[in-house]
């Protein structure tokens, strides 16, 4: 994490840069497998402000958290690994942060989704970090969900398979 400080320290620019995809540097760094690593990483505020980018798909570096997990885990299954190693540092991080893990991409897939399908892979996240978390998420953002559907999101959390 100081050669990241370092380059936006010395570079700004970096944290306003897209790529073609129209990634930004958290996109690339939500690789980060480290808890601490991560953590530090997001209180950066030039680093911690991208955290709902979308990019030209519309995925945010929550959803390419989420994706990088199962990616790395169904590859090791594949290759029939017989010790699966991966780690959830940057969604817990990024869950921490108060991203927002609800926003659909252009497909209609948010990364709340991709934690409720493969629940098993995020089994250090529980359901009642995952819905205060939510909560107070849509409350520094005046509500990306109405009552009904926040409630709906509960209540299949909740029926769903435990995450913990």
């Amino acid at each position: 994490t100081s050669a990241i400080q370092l380059i936006i320290t010395q570079f700004p620019e970096t944290t306003e840069t897209r790529d073609s995809r129209g990634q930004t540097i958290l996109h690339y760094l939500v690789k980060i497998r480290n808890y601490q690593e991560a953590k530090t990483l997001l209180g950066f505020p030039q680093i911690s402000c991208l955290k709902d980018e979308q990019d030209f798909m519309g995925n945010t570096p929550s959803f390419v958290a989420v994706k990088t997990v199962i990616d790395e885990y169904q590859s090791q299954m594949e290759n029939k690994q017989s010790q699966i190693d991966f780690e959830i540092g940057m969604v817990k991080a990024l869950l921490a942060s108060s991203a927002s893990f609800t926003v659909k991409n252009k497909q209609g897939v948010s990364a709340a989704a991709l934690i409720r399908q493969y629940n098993n892979l995020f089994s250090n996240i529980t359901k009642v970090q995952v819905i205060i978390i939510l909560r107070f998420s849509l409350r520094l953002r005046n509500c990306e969900l109405n009552s009904s559907e926040l409630n709906l999101f509960e209540l299949n959390l909740t029926d769903g398979p435990e995450l913990n």
